[in-house]
């Protein structure tokens, strides 16, 4: 995971030669994207962000973070 000293942290960052690719936050049930996974999109410059919900919310796009529920996540790779 990535963490700083303003405790803001997400869950996964996946690298590409060594240069990072995709954040992964996950959640139980909130749809709201997390804050500090935009705050590390913007800093890391990362092309993909995802917040991965347990349930109660449907596949949608937000200011580039794409939020989905686990099965409908898990079903593309």
């Amino acid at each position: 995971y990535v963490r700083d000293k303003e405790r803001r942290e997400v869950d996964f960052l996946i690298t590409e030669q060594r240069k990072p690719w995709l954040l992964a936050e996950t959640k139980l049930a909130d749809a709201e994207i997390s804050p500090a996974l935009r705050h590390y999109k913007r800093q890391f410059a990362v092309p993909h962000a995802v917040q991965i919900v347990r349930t109660g919310v449907a596949a949608h796009r937000s200011d580039g973070i794409f939020v989905a529920p686990a099965s409908d996540f898990l079903a593309l790779l």
